[in-house]
């Protein structure tokens, strides 16, 4: 696989109306980060072309819709390519190659009727001189607002396999006024036909706020789970799986970077972004030939926080509960696509992440009885934890039975997504990675339907089932305690990668290949640091775990220590012996020390509307 993408600086600037990042003299081009939309219209307009400040054609760019569409900010590698564009790149194809492409226009500028705009690839045999236009596509976005999305293009080169040639792309308008309005070609990819991936596909699935005791293979009384169980009874089964954080930014940050909350620094629900010197899990598996692809809730992982880095494409859903059952259809479609190119894709979903609210015949399926008033909404969910609405148990074991119900909508609807993996097997099939990023709370602790506030077990126990094509044991379960930091190195294991030495997990695929248990037990450290409220920090091993709470403000700690063996839902706070407690808390301090590359604070930046909104919808913000 050839991502053109990364020869860039091969392509001739042929025409652009455009003044680049890029000479004739240097031949080299400068990446750039653009959020897309009106602004961005009216920059390439009169910036880059009146005012002709020098500009990279090469771009990660997100565009940001207008239509209210499902599908919401969509961040892709691009090439820019206002009409008239041509680029050319020279070829010598030994093999017989397929070109993957995506084109589309992006700005507001397309506006008028009966504006159009063609999108065309030449081939021109560099040995006789001839040139025939391979593809072309004309789209009309000023009348069809469904043709200013992205559009997928396909082209079979096998009868220019021995040849030199060089491929021209191009864009172009019959009416010279729009010259210099937006549009890109995005992530065009040369794919050997007779290749043979030795490498596995990879889906990495996140149902956020999913605790591990609420599905039936962990032993959940009630069927919320019967397509992951039956995943479940072919795979591997980590019984203890501990998560960093108890919320989805910072959670979801450290699977994707295997770096503990306090070292990625991205903590703070509105404002924090990662440090892009840091190499996350999507950078290693992309820099190692995969295709990296996303689709997502945004959010709380949208791109604004730079989960996006590393994934040619990153899909966000206006909707943060979002549809699974699209994100499958997509998913599978992606799969199918590039069935010649190893692929890794990261699949997250808000079910079951509160407001609950599960479809008929889900909304009533666990809870067919109740008569009351009581709905799943942020509102009722806050008005019911402040005391303001006085709840019966009734109404309590309503909201509950509304969490599992989205957990049975989603389940039903990732079904189609595992069928389908596992009937291809070991041909082309994939691993799957099931996971979450933190639990929810029912009681336990005083609150219902809410999460961030503690660490624990009902926030941070969470579930991981692994199926690998050729490793299908009959319902492998794996009593060693795990991380979700030690997902990431897992993962590049699987793929044959050397894990970078900066990470902070380490690989558990030993345990899935040998079944032998670890000779240490590993603790699991995490952590809650908010803006605005006290800090807490946990350790937990299979029988202990200690919590250390920080309120700065006040200048007070606090320590609660209990004995999982006797008490596993944490209800009493014991007296520490003074040496546990210093042995303790100075093992939490080793794992602080331990990785001593944090990431840099990074510039806080407001976030754009259609992520504030999402983040009202979830409860984060009001």
């Amino acid at each position: 696989m050839v991502r053109l993408m990364d020869v860039f600086p091969r392509f001739t600037i042929d025409q652009t109306p455009v003044k680049q990042g890029i000479t004739a003299d240097t031949n080299e081009d400068t990446d750039g980060e653009v959020v897309g939309g009106d602004i961005f219209q009216r920059s390439i307009n009169h910036d880059f072309i009146a005012g002709s400040p020098v500009h990279p054609l090469k771009l990660k760019f997100t565009k940001i819709p207008s239509d209210g569409s499902p599908l919401g900010r969509q961040t892709r590698n691009i090439i820019l390519a206002p009409p008239l564009t041509i680029l050319g790149l020279p070829l010598r194809l030994k093999r017989e190659y397929i070109l993957h492409f995506e084109f589309g226009v992006i700005g507001d500028g397309w506006t008028g009727e009966g504006e159009e705009i063609t999108f065309a690839i030449l081939a021109e045999d560099l040995k006789s001189g001839d040139t025939e236009t391979i593809y072309s596509n004309t789209l009309h976005p000023g009348d069809n607002p469904l043709e200013k999305g992205w559009r997928k293009g396909r082209i079979d080169l096998s009868a220019y396999r021995g040849k030199s040639i060089k491929l021209e792309f191009k864009t172009s308008v019959a009416d010279t006024s729009l010259r210099g309005r937006a549009a890109a070609w995005a992530n065009p990819v040369l794919a050997a036909k007779d290749a043979e991936p030795r490498r596995p596909n990879i889906i990495l699935i996140s149902a956020d706020t999913l605790r591990a005791d609420h599905l039936g293979c962990y032993g959940y009384p009630r069927e919320t789970t019967p397509a992951v169980d039956r995943l479940a009874g072919q795979s591997y089964r980590f019984e203890r799986v501990i998560s960093q954080a108890p919320y989805t930014v910072s959670s979801h940050m450290s699977i994707l970077t295997s770096l503990y909350p306090s070292l990625h620094k991205v903590n703070k629900i509105n404002m924090d972004r990662l440090d892009s010197e840091i190499l996350t899990l999507a950078e290693a598996l992309y820099n190692s030939g995969y295709r990296t692809w996303a689709v997502t809730g945004g959010g709380q992982v949208s791109s604004s926080y730079r989960f996006s880095e590393g994934f040619e494409s990153y899909l966000e859903f206006t909707s943060p509960e979002g549809d699974v059952k699209q994100k499958v259809a997509e998913t599978l479609e992606f799969m199918d696509e590039n069935r010649d190119s190893p692929v890794f894709i990261f699949f997250h979903t808000y079910k079951p992440h509160a407001p609950f609210r599960p479809l008929p015949p889900y909304n009533t399926m666990f809870d067919p009885e109740y008569t009351g008033t009581i709905k799943g909404d942020i509102p009722t969910i806050t008005a019911v934890n402040s005391g303001e609405i006085t709840a019966s148990q009734a109404d309590l074991n309503h909201l509950t039975a509304l969490y599992d119900g989205d957990i049975r909508e989603m389940d039903d609807q990732l079904n189609e997504l595992f069928t389908t993996v596992q009937q291809k097997g070991a041909g082309r099939g994939a691993a799957i990675i099931f996971t979450s990023d933190h639990g929810e709370e029912f009681g336990e602790h005083g609150l219902y339907g809410v999460h961030s506030h503690t660490l624990y077990h009902e926030l941070v126990s969470i579930p991981l089932i692994i199926h690998v094509p050729g490793m299908n044991p009959a319902g492998v379960s794996i009593p060693d305690q795990v991380q979700s930091i030690d997902i990431y190195p897992t993962i590049l294991e699987l793929a044959g990668i050397k894990p970078p030495s900066s990470i902070q997990g380490r690989s558990f695929l030993s345990l899935m290949k040998t079944g032998k248990r670890r000779l240490e037990p590993e603790p699991a450290f995490s952590e809650r640091l908010p803006a605005d409220s006290p800090w807490i920090r946990s350790l937990r091993t299979p029988e202990y775990s200690y919590m250390f709470k920080q309120d700065k403000k006040n200048g007070t700690n606090s320590h609660l220590f209990f004995d999982l063996l006797r008490d596993p839902t944490e209800q009493n706070n014991l007296k520490i012996p003074d040496g546990r407690l210093r042995a303790l808390f100075n093992q939490i301090l080793f794992l602080l020390e331990e990785g001593k590359k944090p990431g840099k604070v990074q510039a806080e930046q407001p976030l754009d509307p259609e992520t504030l909104e999402i983040l009202r919808t979830l409860g984060y913000i009001k």
